[in-house]
């Protein structure tokens, strides 16, 4: 589970885990509209993989509840 993007009827939202060149693990999240240019992104530094797993597992919980369904995950 290394990249997941959830979609809604009108927004998306993705999330990936990298690894940076000095080995800190990074949970990067982008969202926005479907059909619009109106967007963000986040990165968040994590102390190892685990967490950046349990990072992701955490957010696939709340795009889930908020009704998002998964449309890409690798």
């Amino acid at each position: 589970m290394r990249e997941i993007r959830w979609e809604s009827n009108r927004r998306y939202y993705a999330a990936r885990v990298t690894q940076d060149l000095l080995g800190s693990w990074i949970v990067e999240r982008a969202w926005g509209g479907l059909f619009n240019k109106k967007g963000n992104h986040a990165q968040v530094v994590v102390p190892s993989f685990h967490d950046a797993v349990q990072t992701m597992l955490e957010i696939n919980r709340e795009r889930q509840a908020r009704r998002y369904a998964i449309v890409k995950s690798l």
